[in-house]
């Protein structure tokens, strides 16, 4: 299963030991620091054209994340996957990603309480569980259920929905 993370270093660590193959992806290829001070090295710039490269996309980064949400490159990547049985993932705030792209309509979400009003503006429908998984959506409420995030994000690559079978995250 391949997946692009915009990740920190613990989720890079619990993604690690799932053997899964990953890219880590940014908005750009300049080492970034992440909340507790560590340092990550994006692998690939995200673009729209990367669509049919990866089985899974999981967006992390809490606040810094929201720097995606008007982005025309992640509209258009998450506008092109909508309809290829690609699982999208998010981690707190990075919820308010999906919401251009029109993934979130119908769907249960769990992110922070405070961008609510966001995400249910858009079609989700707001829960107060941990992690919620609805189709193609897996959502985590915030960082501190990142390990359970995870678990559930790699049962649902690997189950037969349709996905190509290849096992790499991106």
């Amino acid at each position: 299963i391949r997946i692009p993370l915009n990740a920190d270093f613990f989720q890079q660590k619990i993604v690690d030991k799932k053997n899964i193959i990953y890219d880590i992806a940014s908005s750009h290829l300049t080492p970034a620091k992440g909340r507790f001070g560590e340092t990550i090295v994006p692998d690939v710039v995200i673009k729209a054209g990367v669509a049919n490269i990866y089985d899974g996309y999981i967006f992390v980064g809490e606040e810094a994340s929201r720097e995606y949400v008007n982005d025309f490159e992640i509209t258009k990547l998450l506008e092109s996957i909508k309809n290829k049985s690609r699982l999208v993932g998010t981690v707190g705030y990075s919820a308010s990603v999906l919401t251009n792209a029109g993934l979130l309509v119908g769907k249960k979400i769990a992110a922070p309480v405070d961008i609510k009003t966001e995400l249910e503006a858009a079609g989700a429908y707001f829960s107060d569980r941990t992690i919620e998984a609805d189709g193609n959506i897996i959502t985590a409420s915030g960082s501190f259920w990142v390990k359970d995030f995870v678990d559930t994000f790699v049962n649902h690559l690997g189950d037969d929905t349709g996905r190509s079978g290849r096992k790499y995250l991106r």
